[in-house]
């Protein structure tokens, strides 16, 4: 009954890991806030294995997450991005001539990647033991600006999402494809059988509407080229 004398007002509790907010929120909060300008929005970065127990546990309306998440049948999920995550080297690093670099490749390498709170982590170690070896993770962040940078100043390479990768490339890096291939998908997803209000539902479907526009824009690029 509060949210029905509320009407378009309100708050939501959106739990994102943090580099998304950077490469897609800003235009996304602010029509947002166009059209719902008595709906706020609290905001908590964290990596998706939190973003899901989160969302599970009723602290988060919202969440972003990277697929796959543990027990998806306790959510709602729609997915939103769909690319693939690649290595980043330093210009004239030996992986940098190369059309794809083999996962098995990276057994002497020191790798940067997201930290153990990201689906990513978990998914890339996994990779490397069916392959035989553990992988020397010597750095593990979520912030961009120090992992180009670590990289730029060759102290390691990094494995990362190709979105994140192009929004921050540089003239002094290289991306190079890994095979076989990390999959970036990325979904928002919401508790089922649970009463969802509605500011939490006009931000749900505000941003399916964004990133469907989204993905039309690239598929338009795509032919065009």
């Amino acid at each position: 009954m509060e949210d029905v004398r509320s009407a378009r007002t309100g708050q939501v509790r959106l739990n994102i890991p943090g580099v998304l907010l950077d490469m897609y929120f800003v235009p996304l909060f602010t029509s947002f806030h166009k059209s719902f300008p008595g709906i706020d929005i609290s905001v908590v970065e964290e990596g998706s294995k939190l973003v899901a127990e989160s969302v599970n546990a009723g602290k988060s309306d919202l969440g972003l997450v990277m697929l796959p998440v543990d027990e998806p049948n306790r959510f709602e999920s729609h997915l939103l991005v769909r690319d693939v995550c690649q290595l980043v080297v330093w210009k004239d690093h030996p992986f940098a001539k190369l059309s794809s670099v083999q996962i098995r490749d990276l057994q002497d390498e020191t790798i940067l990647t997201f930290s153990e709170t990201a689906t990513l982590h978990d998914t890339f170690v996994q990779m490397c033991e069916r392959e035989g070896f553990v992988p020397r993770l010597a750095y593990k962040s979520l912030m961009p600006g120090f992992s180009f940078k670590m990289v730029a100043r060759r102290q390691c390479i990094a494995l990362l999402p190709l979105p994140l990768i192009l929004h921050n490339m540089c003239d002094e890096l290289a991306t190079v494809p890994l095979e076989p291939s990390i999959q970036w998908d990325i979904a928002i997803i919401r508790r089922k059988e649970c009463y969802h209000s509605f500011a939490s539902t006009q931000l749900f479907e505000h941003i399916r509407t964004h990133f469907g526009g989204l993905s039309q824009q690239e598929a338009k690029g795509m032919s065009a080229q």
